[in-house]
This record gives C-alpha cells, sequence and structure tokens, in this order.
C-alpha cells in the first residue's frame, strides 16, 4: 500500500494537478513529515501496548487517507484536497512500519533477530513490486477505458490513478484484517504483595 502510493501519488500531482517536480517534492513534505512524527511518537508506545493496537489504529489511519487521496481529480485543491490525507497516511504508515517491525522481532533469541529482521524486509520488497504491478495494470486499464470513451486526458488519467489508490487502500484494509491475528502482548504481573525481588 505504502510503495504503491508513492508511484501514483507523485503521478497525481505531476499529471492530473499540474504540479512541477520541485512543487511535487514539497507537496511531499507534510506526509515525511507525518511518518517521521508517527514513528517517532509511537516507538514509546509499542513495548508497553504491543503491536496489535499500534497496527490497528495505524492501518485503519491508512486505509481512511488513501480512499480519500483517490478521489482527488483535476480541479482539487491542496490544502482542502490532499493535505489532510497526506498528514493521515504519513501518521499511520509512520506507526504501522514501527510496529511491524516490533511484530517480527518480538520474543525472539538475539541471534534470530537478524534473520527475522531480514526476511521482513524481503517480504516487504517483495509485496511492494506485486502490489506496483497489480495496481499499475488496472490503473492503465481503466486510462484506456476511459479515453475510449472520449474523457479528456486529465479525466482520464485521475479515474486510472483514483482506481489505484483505491487499491492500495484496500491492501491497507486487507493488513488491518491480518492485524486481528498479531497475538496480544502478555504483561508479566507480581502477585499482590510480592516485591518482585528474587527468593
Amino acid at each position: 500500500a505504502l510503495f504503491s502510493t508513492f508511484y501514483f501519488f507523485t503521478l497525481v500531482l505531476q499529471q492530473v494537478l499540474g504540479y512541477s517536480p520541485l512543487h511535487t517534492g514539497l507537496s511531499y513534505l507534510p506526509l515525511s513529515v507525518g511518518m517521521a512524527l508517527g514513528g517517532w511518537g509511537i516507538a514509546p508506545l509499542v513495548p508497553r501496548a504491543g503491536p496489535r493496537p499500534i497496527l490497528l489504529g495505524g492501518l485503519t489511519l491508512a486505509a481512511g487517507a488513501l480512499f480519500w487521496l483517490s478521489s482527488v481529480d483535476a480541479g482539487a485543491d491542496y490544502l482542502g484536497d490532499v493535505l489532510g490525507p497526506c498528514v493521515l497516511l504519513g501518521s499511520g504508515m509512520g506507526a504501522v512500519l514501527n510496529a511491524t517491525t516490533n511484530a517480527a522481532t518480538a520474543g525472539l533469541a538475539p541471534h534470530q533477530a537478524g534473520l527475522a529482521s531480514g526476511l521482513l524486509n524481503t517480504t516487504r520488497q517483495l509485496g511492494s513490486a506485486v502490489g506496483l504491478v497489480t495496481l499499475a495494470a488496472l490503473s492503465a486499464a481503466r486510462i484506456d477505458a476511459r479515453t475510449g470513451a472520449g474523457a479528456s486526458a486529465v479525466d482520464a488519467r485521475a479515474a486510472g490513478y483514483g482506481l489505484a489508490l483505491t487499491g492500495a487502500a484496500l491492501f491497507a484494509v486487507a493488513g488491518l484484517v491480518a492485524a486481528l491475528f498479531v497475538p496480544v502482548r502478555k504483561q508479566s504481573r507480581i502477585p499482590q504483595g510480592d516485591t518482585g525481588t528474587p527468593r
């Protein structure tokens, strides 16, 4: 969902809204800041709450933001139609990336942490590639269909890229369902009256 969004969001900004490359780069700042603050702000909570609630909250934010972005068309305004979902998407995905890493490596012996981290990064890259190819094919088909029906080039692109962002949102929803099966973090409790010191 996340890496496909980078590709299609850039196309929306440049080919639908008509932004220059510099304007496009500056438009990414709220998303990037949101990711940084989302990951940084949530980091202390993950060990205490466990990854499941963080994943559920972050993926809900991300899915909502992607559905919102999918409606952007040539008449969209940055402040009213783009800024809000950028901040939500960045915050949600920052939390998700942090919690995913924690869930993948929690409870492992130190010598297995590197293997788990490598597996996580490999599947993340593989998922990004498969997701992008799938959404690009759907987007191209929608653009061709709208162009053949007589729509303008900009409107056809908006429809195609909107479909791709809807697909990315559905990937986030699938992640939300998967997050329901992440084990709940069990906190050890000290019996009442026990100081917790070894006997």
